[in-house]
C-alpha cells in the first residue's frame, strides 16, 4: 500500500496478491522504493491468461518540521509485443530513471502514471495527540491548454487528502480522508496495460469517474477489546447497457467513448450512481497466547446501500444497484480488508 491514507491512488492494500521484486533504500532523510511487479490478465475468450509488468518507484523526503514529500512514476508493458516474448525492458529497471521521458524514447507504447504526495505528522502541544495530514496527486496525461478550455477526456487526474488524529495513549485513532478520481484515469487501449491485475484494479477498488468520502473511529475498550467503526459514502458516474464509455470502468478501451465528446466529460458522467457503507467491528486479539501476532476473534456488522438515479428513456447501467445487510463472526489472522467486495 503505497501511501499514508485508507486509500492510495498509485497501489492500493485492496488489490489482488501478486509477485514482486522490491529494492528498498534507507538513506536517512531519503528512502527509495523500487519495485517489479508481474500482472496477470484472465481472457474471456478462450482459457489463456496475458502477462503484463509494472515498474514503480518512490522517493520520499523528509523536508524537515514533520513533512515528508514524495515523488512517484509507474510504467505498465506487455509481456508480449510485437513477436517480443517475456519482454522486460531493462531502461524501466534502472533505479531512479524518470519513467515519461524513457517511454517517450521507447516510441510511448507503454503505460505511465507519475504522482506527488505530502505528508505532515506531528503532536498536540498540550494533550499529546498524534495528527497526521496528507494529500497525493496522480496524473496520467496532462495538457494545460486542454485543462483550461475544460472537459478534455484524456486530462486523468486524481486527488485524495484526508488526516487522522490518535490519543496520545493509543485508546482511540480518528480517521477522514476524501478522494476523486477523473473519468478514464487508468484505462488504456490495451487491456493488459490498463492499472489493473487479477481482474481487479491496482488503485482504487472504485476504478474512474467518483468522489469516495471515508470516516473510520476506533478506540480500546476495557483493555482487552477493539471498537471500529466506518462509514464511506460514494458518489460516482456508471456505464450504461450498451453505451459509450464514461470512464467509470477502467478494464473498458477509452477509444470506446463517445467520439463527438472530447471535451465535456465531467465528473459523475453516465447513470449517477451513490452508495454508503456502514459497518462496526468488535474484535479481541488472542494472538499473544498463541505467540502469533495478529490472531483476533471478532463480530462484525454491516450495510452496504446502493442506489441508481436515471432520467426518463436512459439506459440502465451495466451493474444493477446491490444492498445487503452482513453479520460476521469467527478468527482471523488480519482485520477484514473492507473495499474487496465491491
Amino acid at each position: 500500500h503505497w501511501g499514508p491514507g485508507t486509500r492510495s491512488l498509485y497501489i492500493d492494500r485492496s488489490m489482488a496478491p501478486a509477485n514482486y521484486a522490491r529494492l528498498y533504500i534507507d538513506a536517512g532523510v531519503i528512502h527509495y522504493t523500487h519495485l517489479l511487479l508481474r500482472t496477470i490478465h484472465p481472457r474471456e475468450t478462450d482459457d489463456t491468461t496475458d502477462i503484463g509488468w509494472i515498474a514503480a518507484h518512490m522517493v520520499d523526503v523528509h523536508l524537515g518540521a514533520g513533512f515528508t514529500g514524495s515523488l512517484f512514476g509507474g510504467v505498465k508493458w506487455r509481456d508480449q509485443q510485437e513477436g517480443v516474448n517475456h519482454r522486460i525492458e531493462p531502461a524501466y529497471m534502472m533505479p531512479m530513471i524518470p519513467f515519461r521521458p524513457t517511454e517517450f524514447s521507447l516510441g510511448s507504447p507503454d503505460n505511465v502514471l507519475m504522482g506527488a504526495q505530502l505528508v505532515w505528522r506531528g503532536k498536540g502541544r498540550s494533550s499529546g495527540n498524534v495528527k497526521t495530514f496528507y494529500t497525493q496527486l496522480l496524473f496520467d496525461e496532462f495538457h494545460l491548454e486542454n485543462l483550461k478550455q475544460g472537459g478534455w477526456w484524456a486530462n486523468k487526474w486524481g486527488v485524495p487528502s484526508g488526516g487522522s488524529l490518535s490519543s496520545r495513549s493509543g485508546k482511540w485513532r480518528v480517521s477522514f480522508e476524501g478522494s476523486t478520481v477523473r473519468p478514464f484515469t487508468y484505462s488504456h487501449f490495451d487491456a493488459i496495460q490498463t492499472w489493473t491485475h487479477a481482474q481487479k484494479p491496482i488503485g482504487p477498488p472504485l476504478g474512474s469517474n467518483f468522489v469516495d468520502l471515508i470516516l473510520r473511529v476506533r478506540w480500546k475498550l476495557m483493555e482487552d477489546y477493539l471498537v471500529r467503526l466506518s462509514f464511506e459514502r460514494v458518489y460516482r458516474g456508471l456505464d450504461s447497457e450498451n453505451g459509450f464509455s464514461t470512464g467509470s470502468d477502467v478494464f473498458r478501451n477509452y477509444n470506446e467513448r463517445d467520439p463527438e465528446n472530447s471535451y465535456n466529460n465531467v465528473f459523475f458522467q453516465g447513470v449517477e450512481s451513490d452508495m454508503q457503507r456502514i459497518s462496526i467491528d468488535v474484535a479481541r486479539p488472542t494472538g499473544a497466547k498463541f505467540n502469533i501476532a495478529g490472531i483476533e476473534l471478532f463480530a462484525r456488522a454491516s450495510m452496504r446501500v446502493e442506489s441508481h438515479f436515471m432520467d426518463v428513456g436512459e439506459d440502465a447501467p451495466e451493474t444493477e444497484a446491490w444492498s445487503a445487510f452482513r453479520i460476521q463472526a469467527g478468527i482471523r489472522s488480519s482485520r477484514v480488508l473492507e473495499g474487496r467486495d465491491w
